[in-house]
């Protein structure tokens, strides 16, 4: 047997995952081919938004907000450009709709628990792992504080203190910060912060200010 892989080829984490996958299948004589595509490339090609005839092994990842409301299509038995939505059942269905029309938080937690513990026992996706949220800074720098959300890491600068001029690390050299001559990785985790405005969101979904001046690339 053999399957083509498709993932990001930006992530080391992810090629990692595809080596050891592909070690540990090789024992039992299953091929895996790689197809390490650019994230633009990735959410654009025939292996995410296609049938079953082309899709067979992608490895990407979720990002949800705290209320499930923001994605919980996948539950949906309408039809979707995602195929992951060939899943579908009545019985999910109906509970989706009760969880949808809930307002009060903790019945409204409630019901959607109740979705996943039917869509679980369907095995409808498999969950494999969850990646923490990691960030690293100076000890003269105080207030940056992990977000969940990932709307940036910069998101709330504006209570930052000890530093006046912040020096991001990133995962590469930018290219440039002009938004409409790039798209790489390196250069959007600093126009993210930019192009979002006065305001950024917080992990409890609520806006705070960002009150970013400006920003420059330091090579080196």
């Amino acid at each position: 047997m053999s399957f083509v892989w498709t993932s990001t080829n930006d992530d080391p984490a992810r090629i990692a995952t595809f080596e050891s996958v592909r070690e540990d299948l090789e024992t039992i004589g299953i091929e895996l081919v790689p197809d390490l595509l650019s994230p633009s490339q990735f959410v654009t090609r025939e292996h995410l938004f296609g049938g079953a005839e082309v899709w067979q092994m992608a490895n990407f990842s979720w990002k949800d907000l705290l209320d499930p409301g923001a994605t919980d299509q996948r539950y949906d038995c309408a039809e979707s450009d995602l195929n992951v939505n060939g899943y579908c059942s009545e019985e999910t269905e109906a509970a989706l709709r009760l969880a949808r029309s809930e307002v009060d938080p903790s019945r409204r937690a409630a019901a959607y628990n109740d979705v996943d513990r039917l869509y679980l026992q369907d095995l409808a996706v498999v969950p494999l792992y969850q990646k923490p949220v990691m960030m690293a800074w100076s000890s003269e720098l105080s207030g940056p504080v992990p977000n969940y959300t990932r709307s940036t890491d910069l998101w709330n600068v504006a209570a930052w203190t000890g530093k006046t001029s912040i020096v991001v690390a990133l995962p590469g050299e930018p290219t440039s910060l002009d938004p409409r001559s790039t798209s790489d990785e390196a250069a959007n985790a600093v126009l993210s912060t930019l192009m979002y405005g006065a305001f950024a969101m917080a992990p409890d979904q609520t806006h705070v200010p960002i009150l970013v001046s400006s920003a420059e690339i330091v090579e080196g």
